[in-house]
């Protein structure tokens, strides 16, 4: 198999059913949506991207549990009284590092565009492996998410329209917390978790076992700080605990495909074809499988982007997510001008 760097678009399209629903999936508002997919294949381009400069929280290292020091969250709200929808981020970090304050690149993009919006936004903390494992973490987005539904009336929240917005490890988590709402293992007895109107995921890891044979197939190298990925010492053997060559079983449980069903709530997908950390057959394997099922998917590819990549968090890419977004938490679709220069940029046909 050719790397998608090298190979020409029609070489890396999803299923022609994802294609030809594309249409549908971009016109159709998030509650008619019948269970499809889209994918939009995207080039990266070598626009001057920049992140603006870090947001100042609104409200600063809010704990939302007592049972570790990694379980708090910053609060950014927009200008008005409220109550406000809300997005809740959640950071990557090979589940190993990082915290609420979220340092990533595109986090303050992503900021002041929901903001703008008139969304707020929760960037949240969480244990991290291998002093904490699975499914600890996920345990925790869920009682942040509990927090933030009790506490909506203090924080001029919505508690009815709240969305998850995860990257890297962090999709993985917002993936398992949203599709796995229901499942106990992600929450303690009488956990009250809100109901989640939709998850958006950047470059996820799904399937654990997977990762290095897909990266294999891009021609990326198996070397740096967080690769192998099926290795003992590896991000998702610390995470699970186990290493997840001999512990499928485990695997599995980690995979949100796991989770998938035909009540998810409405999924959006973004991956690179240059991600040589997380392969983007990722998040294409979890849109066939939630296609399977019968949930709402849309599946967006973008040409040259790799993992992390910046360009994922401005120009078309990020104005697909706030669109997607708005529509899922009923947001009146302001006039925003990045929305209205990138318009014209969805692939011919769609």
């Amino acid at each position: 198999m050719r790397s998608p760097r090298q190979a020409a678009p029609a070489r890396i399209v999803a299923p022609a059913r994802i294609v030809a629903l594309a249409r549908i999936v971009a016109l159709a508002p998030i509650a008619a949506l019948a269970p499809i997919a889209a994918l939009a294949l995207i080039a990266a381009g070598p626009a001057p991207w920049r992140d603006i400069p870090p947001p100042t929280p609104t409200a600063a290292h809010i704990p939302y549990g007592h049972t570790a020091s990694g379980q708090w969250l910053n609060l950014y709200l927009p200008a008005g009284a409220g109550p406000f929808p809300l997005v809740v981020a959640v950071h990557g970090g090979a589940f190993i590092y990082g915290d609420a304050n979220n340092v990533a690149p595109g986090f303050a993009n992503d900021v002041a565009a929901l903001n703008a919006r008139g969304i707020a936004v929760a960037s949240v903390g969480y244990r991290l492996a291998p002093r904490s494992v699975f499914p600890k973490p996920v345990r925790d987005l869920s009682t942040a998410l509990a927090f933030l539904a009790a506490h909506a009336a203090h924080y001029h929240l919505d508690s009815a329209r709240i969305a998850l917005w995860g990257k890297s490890a962090g999709a993985n988590l917002v993936l398992l917390a949203g599709l796995g709402r229901h499942a106990p293992r992600f929450r303690r007895p009488g956990l009250a978790v809100p109901p989640i109107a939709a998850i958006v995921a950047y470059y996820p890891p799904t399937d654990f076992l997977t990762l290095d044979q897909e990266l294999r197939q891009d021609d990326c190298r198996l070397s740096g700080p967080f690769l192998p990925h099926d290795g003992p010492g590896g991000p998702e053997s610390k995470f699970l605990g186990v290493p997840i060559k001999s512990h499928p079983a485990q695997d599995a449980l980690a995979d949100p495909a796991t989770y998938a069903t035909q009540a998810a709530p409405p999924v959006l997908l973004v991956a690179g074809t240059d991600d040589c950390l997380v392969p983007w057959q990722q998040s294409q394997e979890l849109a066939n499988t939630l296609i399977a099922r019968g949930a709402p998917v849309t599946f967006r590819l973008v040409t040259g982007a790799t993992h992390a990549d910046l360009s994922l968090d401005q120009g078309a890419t990020l104005a697909t997510t706030m669109n997607f977004l708005t529509r899922a938490l009923h947001v009146p679709r302001p006039v925003i001008e990045a929305d209205r220069r990138h318009t014209h940029m969805h692939p011919p046909g769609l």
